[in-house]
């Protein structure tokens, strides 16, 4: 529950989850937590450990050692949580209990962020929120500058997440669990929810991801004929546009900005697009010196100040370090051999639990397989938005989630 928390129940850099993540972990190693010792019937969880050890290793020739330790605290905690949700999932009785505490939180943070979109309530720990100092931040916005410029801040929903991008993410892996309720009043509420705080986050790329999973729920799992697939993706899109109160500025914004990310046509530092390239550029330029190795866990900020050339607007008071893309971040880091590894065992895994869904007798089964499956891809293009989700709990517990379900499907195979 902690880690669904995130930022939300924080001080400056000590989240609750920190005080229960080090509780678990006491009494794991005073030996009152045996459970964390069960039997794993698939091998997905190896990619964890594998994991640690790369980038322990990559610290030897990391261009930030210091970073790279830094990273490497990161995805041991990450680490943590998937082997605290494989292990304390050993049956579909105790993965029911563990998704039902984790839904009972997100529900109250979906209240929230529904809320935060209207303009009139905010959760004391957003950045946009006056009170944050007293939770040991600092506002992410400067209040001094222009009244209209500040008044796009005030619908910005955060929710526990800190980060709009961040907040974005997590609502694609939450949208396919909605998706494929059985209850129709709970699937079009939780739908349409999700899919405002989406849109009002002002995060393209996951506009342009909930679009992709709506689009593989109706072609994979619905089976619907293509005029009734149209309708459908035109409802979804009518729906975005009803968000934004009948804008669709938004939408043809999120298109475009698609095809900019991916056209490399100029690099233009005055917009997010623009800086995005550059980030990935620099990184591209550094993979290429290391002759595919990577530059080590974390270097790449310091990769980013070497270049200097990645000011947002163009002001030289605003260096954008983090690279803003999950998946060149764990390239450049990690080297093309570990990127290639990372990328089969996530393929696998969504190949597996797709397989589940389709193959299993068991209804809960085919609910988790085929929500975190499609929460996987979902995320996966989410993650392109995000600055960086390598500390990003709900990532952790999609992994850690998606491993129990291939578990428990493999245990009630072998009876």
């Amino acid at each position: 529950m902690s880690a669904t928390l995130s930022v939300g129940v924080s001080y400056g850099k000590i989240y609750l989850f920190h005080l229960a993540f080090g509780f678990v972990f006491f009494l794991f190693i005073l030996g009152y937590l045996p459970n964390l010792k069960c039997s794993k019937p698939s091998v997905y969880h190896k990619m964890m450990p594998l994991m640690v050890c790369w980038f322990t290793l990559s610290i030897i020739w990391s261009w930030d050692r210091w970073a790279s330790l830094l990273y490497v605290l990161y995805i041991l905690v990450g680490v943590g949580i998937v082997f605290i949700a494989v292990n304390y999932s050993k049956n579909l009785g105790q993965q029911e209990k563990m998704f039902g505490a984790i839904v009972s939180v997100f529900i109250i943070e979906l209240v929230a962020c529904l809320l935060e979109c209207t303009g009139h309530f905010r959760l004391p720990i957003s950045p946009y929120s006056i009170y944050s100092p007293y939770f040991g931040r600092e506002m992410g916005v400067d209040t001094s500058i222009e009244e209209s410029i500040l008044a796009t801040y005030w619908n910005l929903p955060c929710g526990f997440e800190w980060n709009p991008n961040n907040l974005a993410a997590k609502m694609l892996i939450a949208l396919p669990f909605f998706l494929f309720l059985k209850n129709s009043w709970w699937r079009w509420c939780g739908l349409l929810s999700v899919l405002l705080v989406v849109v009002f986050t002002g995060s393209r790329g996951a506009v342009i991801a909930s679009l992709v999973v709506l689009s593989l729920y109706f072609i994979i799992y619905v089976k619907l004929n293509h005029l009734l697939l149209l309708y459908s993706l035109l409802g979804a899109t009518v729906s975005l546009c009803v968000a934004r109160f009948l804008d669709f500025h938004f939408l043809t914004e999120a298109i475009l900005g698609l095809l900019a990310y991916v056209s490399w046509d100029s690099i233009n530092h005055s917009d997010s697009i623009g800086l995005r390239q550059q980030l990935i550029l620099n990184g591209f330029r550094s993979l290429k010196s290391t002759y595919g190795l990577g530059i080590g866990g974390g270097a790449d900020l310091k990769m980013q100040q070497i270049y200097n050339n990645t000011y947002y607007g163009n002001h030289a008071d605003n260096l954008i370090l983090s690279m803003h893309n999950f998946w060149v971040e764990l390239l450049v880091n990690g080297g093309a051999i570990f990127f290639l590894l990372f990328v089969v065992w996530y393929l696998m895994m969504i190949h597996k639990l797709h397989y589940i869904s389709k193959h299993s007798y068991d209804n809960r089964l085919q609910y988790f397989a085929s929500s975190s499956c499609l929460a996987l891809i979902g995320f996966s293009l989410a993650a392109i938005s995000a600055s960086s989700v390598i500390y990003f709990f709900p990532m952790w517990l999609l992994f850690g989630f998606s491993i129990a379900t291939i578990n428990n499907y493999l245990r009630m195979e072998a009876k």
